[in-house]
């Protein structure tokens, strides 16, 4: 959705980055509202009309940063021997996840060919019982022709 907005400069973040407000109109009720950037945290701040919704994804992924910061901090006081082993670990734990990923992937790959295949067998045994169901008379028409 494209918004048309009033862009001005409110501030400096470290003198260096602006921090913008943008003025708009909501397209559902004409409510006007106002958002500033937040260079800080990189977001945006809800000055007026409207308030955040919560979001699971945001929230997921500011989990993944705090845990990943965690992590790091962890490594910096471990010696380098130690850092190899860890990180040959998480490797070796993701191959065997992935392992097993592909292999229920694969089995129902499988699954389902062998049902298509099925399905298809089926079709030409209904096929050829339809025009073969009687030998003697099917042979019988054949020599008839060939006469």
């Amino acid at each position: 959705m494209r918004f048309n907005a009033k862009k001005k400069v409110v501030s400096k973040y470290l003198d260096e980055i602006k921090v913008y407000e943008f003025t708009m109109k909501c397209p559902n009720c004409d409510q006007i509202f106002r958002i500033r950037t937040d260079p800080a945290k990189a977001d945006y701040v809800y000055v007026s009309g409207i308030k955040r919704m919560f979001s699971e994804y945001l929230q997921s992924k500011k989990v993944v940063k705090a845990d990943l910061k965690f992590k790091e901090a962890q490594r910096e006081g471990m010696s380098l021997g130690e850092k190899v082993k860890l990180i040959d670990d998480s490797i070796k734990g993701a191959a065997r996840t992935n392992i097993a990923y592909s292999n229920i992937a694969q089995g129902t790959k499988t699954l389902q060919m062998q049902q298509d295949q099925n399905r298809e067998l089926q079709k030409l045994k209904e096929s050829r019982d339809a025009v073969c169901s009687d030998d003697f008379s099917v042979n019988q028409s054949l020599r008839a022709k060939y006469r």
